[in-house]
């Protein structure tokens, strides 16, 4: 009776505060291996492209694809799917309970409505993922998506919204990047020298690129607004494609292809250090 009595209080206690949840914390971490997958996927497809090896320039719909293409494709598609969903209920989590204490002040309150962002992101991501699998159709382009909202009342604002939110969050990777701020998300004093090192390198490259992407991607979305033109919006496969197409574009696209690659491997970093909770 009385371990009845402790395991109810331990499923009491867990409905009142879920990010303290074990199941949680592992569907997070799985979360976290899922997204690296993605990332490693259209790193290694970018990189492929620019030195004429076969690949392709695509998105992470576009990865996706590729993984359902494959051997036991709908089972690692419907992993990766599940992983995208756990991550982006943690980040819905992050954003809701405040797990890691970020607080209710202005940069608490913009980091939490990252968190929010995040979770819409990956959360339709997973999605588009059970879609695939389950009703054998890939999910809505990013331009009808904004062209629908964009029709709606204040459509054209919310996408200019959207477009500027994305360059802050551009903005937001380079400072992390430069101030090596992604380290304080990990538990540092459980990783070798060689992990820290490692993974300092490959944080900051992974964010770097990414901060490349979000600025091409939230100047056309807010271009889209301005102009009212839904077509002129990018996604990361158009913005994968831009870098490509400049001046230097080979090495360009090598760089930032590599940057998310290294991202990837932050992931997979994140899978075992990645504070949860404050401790």
């Amino acid at each position: 009776m009385a371990t009845i009595g402790i395991h109810g209080r331990n499923m009491a206690e867990q409905a009142k505060h879920p990010e303290s949840s074990d199941a949680l914390k592992a569907l997070a971490r799985f979360g976290f291996l899922s997204k690296g997958v993605v990332y490693a996927l259209l790193g290694v497809l970018a990189l492929m492209a620019a030195w004429g090896e076969g690949g392709g320039i695509t998105d992470p719909q576009g990865s996706l694809k590729v993984m359902g293409s494959g051997p036991f494709g709908a089972v690692v598609v419907t992993l990766v799917g599940i992983g995208l969903a756990g991550y982006a209920l943690w980040r819905f989590v992050e954003a809701i309970r405040d797990p890691r204490g970020v607080g209710t002040d202005g940069k608490g309150i913009a980091k939490r409505i990252g968190y929010a962002a995040s979770g819409v992101v990956n959360g339709a991501l997973a999605f588009t993922a059970f879609q695939m699998v389950f009703a054998g159709r890939p999910g809505r382009s990013q331009e009808s998506v904004i062209s629908q909202v964009m029709s709606a009342p204040f459509g054209q604002f919310l996408v200019g919204a959207l477009g500027v939110a994305i360059v802050l969050a551009a903005f937001a990777q380079f400072y992390q990047a430069y101030k090596e701020r992604y380290m304080d998300d990990l538990k540092t004093g459980e990783m070798s020298p060689r992990q820290r090192s490692w993974t300092e390198k490959v944080g900051k490259l992974g964010l770097a690129a990414r901060g490349v992407v979000f600025t091409i991607i939230g100047v056309a979305i807010t271009r889209a607004a301005i102009n009212h033109s839904p077509g002129q919006s990018k996604g990361i496969g158009e913005a994968l494609k831009d870098i490509g197409a400049s001046d230097w574009g080979t090495g360009l696209l090598t760089i930032v292809a590599l940057g998310f690659v290294a991202y990837a491997v932050y992931m997979l970093s994140c899978v075992r250090f990645r504070k949860l909770v404050t401790p």
